[in-house]
């Protein structure tokens, strides 16, 4: 899986990953937050991976004190 441990900003970061280079799985995404959500120093993600021909884009809105996230277009 490509490396998306990177520190974020406030606003909304998005983990896309093309179709093709994921197998089918459970997926764990590790996001470091430390300036843009001090409350929470990582910010982890966890989805499924059911087909592996299709693109998964999954949005992320951060904020100070919260996050928020789905499965986009």
């Amino acid at each position: 899986m490509p490396d998306f441990d990177r520190e974020i900003g406030v606003g909304w970061v998005a983990v896309a990953v093309r179709a093709g280079h994921l197998q089918a799985a459970v997926r764990h995404v590790g996001l470091p937050a430390r300036k843009a959500a001090p409350f929470f120093p990582k910010i982890e993600l966890v989805f499924r991976v059911i087909d592996p021909a299709a693109h998964y884009h999954v949005p992320v809105v951060v904020s100070p004190y919260g996050y928020s996230t789905y499965r986009g277009n």
